[in-house]
């Protein structure tokens, strides 16, 4: 079950990127943050770069809050606000956010769009039926910033006859078809991530054991590791069957999603379609979680078996230990009798 809610920025917030793309700056100089010896010029459009990240991080952590504080779940649990699951729609007046529009002149400069999108060509997905509405989940440092998908409007060339129906063409009604059509991929996305996470947690699993069994009291930590993994991951392998089950109809997928397509990786390949790059992507993080699940739970096991023994061989020898001091103890009482 996904929960999807959306939120509509009003005021100062609603602009806020506009705010920093139109803010004048000057080139600065600061010292690098991995190489203390270097230093780094940066200009005006990598200063509104890092502006629109910060707002963007600060929007998105308020959503993970609004969340956290609200709704119990999966996303909810993890406690990283800043990585919660989001997709925000950007809307301009004229022209696409994305690229260029055509014919635009090239002046060497990577422009306001690059700032706000920092997205590349084959990572920009376009909606066949109406392509004013494009939308990219390909952003740098994707990984680790979670899932974030971008999408842009341009309002100037969005049709009528698709909001005739929901009182004009006002942002209200704008807004509430774009919300028809994006809502089946955030969730399908969102469930991309939901493997991601549960992958990760098997393998930092996996680490923590080692560390656990290495120090002093191994036997209670390692317990504790195992227990807390079988708590976590309650359900996840029926969820992850599911999954893998329903990526084998790429119909189940079409259904919810629309048809968004990007160009192919070369010149002439056929376009790709993003409901079967999500289809293909569950498909193979379910199988493999599946297959992961299985392998930890069986060593799982094992190691509690072991752990067990030693326990009862330490056991045993505190046994014979107390026995062997018991017959000094009898023995010497009788020699006292005596």
């Amino acid at each position: 079950t996904a929960m999807l809610v959306g939120f509509e920025l009003d005021g100062p917030l609603s602009q806020r990127y506009a705010t920093e793309l139109n803010r004048d700056r000057t080139t600065y100089r600061r010292r690098r943050f991995l190489s203390r010896q270097s230093i780094e010029s940066i200009g005006p459009e990598n200063q509104k770069r890092e502006a629109i990240e910060v707002a963007r991080r600060d929007l998105r952590c308020m959503v993970g809050h609004w969340f956290g504080q609200h709704v119990p779940g999966f996303f909810s649990g993890l406690n990283r606000r800043e990585r919660f699951p989001t997709m925000e729609l950007m809307t301009s007046q004229n022209g696409p956010l994305f690229h260029r529009p055509e014919p635009s002149p090239d002046n060497g400069s990577l422009g306001w769009r690059w700032a706000l999108g920092q997205v590349s060509r084959h990572e920009t997905w376009t909606y066949k039926d109406l392509p004013a509405l494009q939308l990219s989940m390909g952003r740098l440092r994707a990984e680790e910033e979670g899932l974030h998908i971008l999408t842009a409007l341009d309002v100037a060339a969005f049709p009528e006859e698709k909001v005739k129906f929901y009182g004009g063409n006002t942002m209200n009604a704008v807004r509430y078809v774009c919300h028809e059509e994006l809502q089946g991929i955030l969730i399908h996305a969102s469930t991309l991530e939901y493997l991601k996470e549960q992958l990760s947690d098997i393998n930092v699993t996996r680490e923590n054991l080692k560390k656990a069994r290495s120090g002093r009291r191994s036997v209670k930590h390692s317990l504790h590791e195992i227990s807390q993994f079988f708590d976590r991951t309650l359900g996840s392998p029926a969820i992850a069957r599911e999954l893998a089950r329903k990526s084998k109809h790429l119909g189940w997928y079409n259904h919810h999603c629309p048809s968004f397509t990007t160009p192919g990786w070369r010149d002439g390949d056929n376009p790709r379609e993003l409901t079967e790059e999500i289809r293909g992507d569950v498909n193979y993080l379910a199988n493999r979680l599946t297959e992961e699940e299985v392998s930890i739970r069986e060593h799982f096991e094992q190691v509690s078996a072991v752990l067990s023994v030693r326990e009862s061989i330490k056991a045993q020898r505190r046994m014979e230990w107390l026995t062997v001091l018991a017959l000094v103890v009898a023995f010497a009482s009788l020699m006292v009798a005596l």
